[in-house]
């Protein structure tokens, strides 16, 4: 059977009027594993492409939220453990940083590597970083 190849895009909203929790998300692909609110990609075998472009709320304020130059941060993915404890990346992933407003997430799923994989997405704004907290899963081979 021929790798899978997937793109997905997440839209990072930052929110200038609300600093205290600034970050929501948007993509046709999250799921919700009840009963958390966790916000969930899960990964078929082979290749996918996650594209994360970062919009800032209201349109027209100046300065604008960025994505860093290193906008992911990966954290322990042991299950029943918080997820606060930061890790190195995660072999399955390459991330690329294109320009403040967009970077992209190259996962190859392979049956080689641990499959959930919990990071933030860091954005900075006036000097700060912001962090929100999705959940990478990547499916194990089929039977």
């Amino acid at each position: 059977m021929p790798p899978v190849l997937e793109q997905k895009k997440i839209t990072v909203k930052f929110n200038t009027e609300d600093l205290e929790s600034p970050i929501t998300m948007e993509s046709e692909s999250f799921i919700t594993e009840p009963p958390s609110d966790t916000k969930l990609l899960e990964i078929k075998q082979g290749i996918s492409l996650i594209v994360f472009e970062v919009v800032t709320l209201p349109e027209g304020t100046v300065p604008e939220a960025q994505f860093p130059t290193y906008p992911i941060e990966w954290f322990t993915s042991t299950l029943g453990d918080p997820f606060n404890t930061p890790v190195a990346q995660p072999d399955a992933f390459q991330v690329h940083w294109y320009n403040p407003r967009q970077c992209t997430l190259v996962d190859t799923n392979t049956a080689l590597f641990e499959n959930r994989h919990p990071f933030n997405v860091v954005v900075a704004y006036a000097n700060k970083t912001y962090g929100s907290d999705p959940v990478i899963v990547n499916l194990p081979p089929d039977g």
